[in-house]
């Protein structure tokens, strides 16, 4: 079926190249019809929907210049639309490593498993929107707390700084993930002092082992040796 279907994509290759351009086109137009209104009444907001909240999004905070952005068309989904095809899908990027099962539930997106599947990938979806928040334009930041999944918060919180080290993001923005990043490691005991070393024991060394006694003949009187 997917041989099938990847021979009949590239039949349509040209139409589908077409309609690319013209949902770019769109954009575009999109873009200016925003500015056009923002310049007339100094004001432009949009409410932005998605599965989890809703955002209000004024245009004075995103407002770029036409050499600072790029449009790309990309599809919806690299899934199958179909269920069955989707968790084929899944199942065979799990298998392969290339995503790890969490994620794997985050992208089966079930209609009848909706609620359940919002309280399994709660703790995920709370730790992205903290770091997402640090890496906005207010850089707005927020302590790790014991009720956290902690494991999956220093995971997480090493990806983005990754990520934003990639970017060249700003240096606050970076000593806020470290910063975060240290407390977790804090409330998981990582950042304990190692144990003292016994005295006279080597830096990283084993401990001293327990002197030798002093050999004793059984052809010498019982002395005490500090007493000779």
């Amino acid at each position: 079926m997917r041989a099938y279907i990847d021979n009949a994509d590239d039949r349509i290759l040209s139409v589908e190249q077409e309609i690319e351009k013209f949902f770019l086109e769109i954009g575009r137009q999109c873009i200016e019809v925003a500015k056009d209104i923002y310049s007339d009444k100094h004001s432009f907001e949009v409410v932005f929907p998605s599965t989890t909240f809703i955002e209000t999004i004024d245009w004075k905070d995103i407002k770029l210049k036409t050499d600072e952005y790029v449009l790309k068309a990309f599809p919806m989904s690299s899934l199958a639309d179909d269920l069955s095809g989707r968790l084929d899908d899944i199942q065979e990027l799990m298998q392969a490593g290339i995503i790890s099962p969490r994620r794997g539930r985050r992208l089966l997106d079930m209609p009848d498993l909706e609620m359940s599947d919002k309280l399994a990938n709660a703790a995920e979806e709370l730790l992205h929107k903290v770091f997402e928040e640090m890496l906005e334009e207010d850089g707005k930041y927020r302590s790790p707390e014991p009720y956290m999944d902690l494991q999956m918060a220093k995971q997480i919180c090493l990806e983005y700084m990754n990520y934003a080290d990639l970017h060249n993001a700003p240096e606050d923005r970076m000593q806020m993930l470290e910063r975060f990043n240290n407390q977790v490691n804090d409330l998981l005991g990582l950042n304990q002092p190692p144990p003292q070393a016994m005295p006279g024991a080597q830096p990283g060394g084993p401990a001293p082992a327990n002197p030798t006694p002093t050999p004793v003949s059984p052809l010498l009187p019982n002395v005490n040796p500090q007493a000779a």
